[in-house]
């Protein structure tokens, strides 16, 4: 198995990152619905972005191969 580039892992990191300071922050402090699923919804964000560009590469590796 390759290794995943730099950028797709800091994507992946990050979502993961803001996936869980948002249950953190939800915890400590009184944080209304709109405001959790908007942190959520950028931290799911960053997460599949990340999945797009490790399956572009992946694609454009296999099409180089050919």
């Amino acid at each position: 198995m390759k290794r995943i580039d730099r950028k797709s892992l800091i994507l992946l990191v990050a979502g993961a990152i803001v996936m869980s300071l948002s249950l953190i922050v939800k915890h400590y402090i009184p944080v209304t619905d709109t405001t959790d699923g908007l942190i959520k919804g950028i931290g799911l964000g960053l997460i599949v972005l990340s999945l797009i560009f490790i399956s572009m590469k992946k694609k454009r590796e296999l099409q180089g191969k050919r």
